[in-house]
């Protein structure tokens, strides 16, 4: 655009000076060295001198213009020189806007409140490596053994034993740095020194976890529960849950007893299953068992719990199928 208005401006400029040199000039006279002042007559060869003069004004002018020197702008031709670069001015600012006919829509600024971030789960504590001994000091039979299985699914070694004192609270003692990691892993809360790292289970680790309160009922009522296989009780814990059929009990973590993982059995002298019962969650309402003979049936399923006293083999919780102890 700059070089636009250059050349125009050029273009004008000698146009101007072209019609300079064209326009008449008003007739004057020499006055010769030592010629007396006031004497008006002009001499003969005046006119001659004059035509040569102006001739040689006019061509002194044309050799200025063709040098590139400037003359004044006067009059109309002035006029219509202004009046053109404005046009052009003008005609430039207008190539200068945008177009925006077709911009596209600038979108509004979204209003929605961001959906809050999944909190991250919090790394489990490495126990790999560590000795740990379990009491059970409960007073519930094998409740120590899913205490076990929680540390052992971090890497430790556990065993576990039981004493007839039962005392109220739990207490993990030990080297501080790994009592701590193993307090954090059963959710107790006291940690003491000791020589060795050892697990103390009292009666308030018999709390279940809320995980487990919240989707066993028969967690929620008192009591042993009946059904075709015996009497049935199931203990909740802080890491886990405990069933007993008559007078056998096992023991699992929180999550394979919400998996359907929680089962036991009773077998006769020649290994034949007598009775077999499970625990599920309370979305089951019923069970499919396979049975020895590869005939399968269904089992209801009452406060969490199904039982038969059939030689069955399989049961499918769900979507899961799972074999029986």
């Amino acid at each position: 655009m700059t070089t636009f208005l250059e050349e125009l401006e050029r273009q004008l400029t000698d146009a101007a000076h072209r019609r300079a040199a064209r326009r008449p000039r008003r007739p004057w006279r020499r006055v010769a060295m030592g010629a007396p002042q006031g004497d008006g007559a002009a001499r003969p060869d005046d006119a001659a001198q004059d035509g040569t003069t102006r001739h040689g004004d006019a061509a002194r002018h044309g050799d200025a213009v063709r040098r590139g020197t400037r003359a004044p702008w006067r009059g109309p031709a002035a006029a219509s020189v202004v009046a053109v670069v404005i046009l052009a001015l003008g005609f430039a600012a207008a190539w200068r806007v945008p177009d925006t006919t077709h911009a596209p829509a600038e979108r509004p600024a979204s209003t929605a409140t961001p959906a809050p971030a999944t909190p991250t789960p919090s790394p489990r504590p490495s126990l790999a490596g560590a000795q740990v001994e379990i009491v059970n000091a409960a007073g519930v039979p094998a409740v120590a053994s899913s205490a076990a299985a929680q540390l052992m699914r971090l890497g430790a070694r556990a065993r576990s034993r039981a004493t007839e004192r039962v005392r109220p609270t739990s207490v993990v003692t030990g080297d501080a740095p790994q009592a701590r990691r193993i307090a954090a892993a059963l959710d107790i809360a006291n940690v003491e020194p000791g020589p060795d790292l050892t697990v103390y289970l009292g009666t308030d680790y018999l709390e279940p976890a809320s995980a487990l309160h919240q989707r066993l009922a028969i967690l929620r009522r008192d009591g042993p529960l009946m059904t075709t296989a015996g009497r049935v009780q199931v203990i909740g814990n802080r890491t886990g849950a405990c069933l007993s059929l008559r007078n056998g009990w096992t023991c699992t973590t929180t999550a394979r007893t919400l998996a359907g993982w929680l089962m036991l059995s009773r077998r006769g002298d020649d290994d034949a299953l007598l009775a077999a019962v499970g625990v599920v969650p309370d979305d089951i309402d019923h069970v499919e068992l396979r049975l020895a003979d590869g005939t399968t049936r269904t089992a209801p399923v009452t406060l969490n719990v199904w039982s038969t006293t059939e030689n069955v083999r399989r049961v499918t919780v769900g979507a899961r199928t799972l074999t029986v102890p």
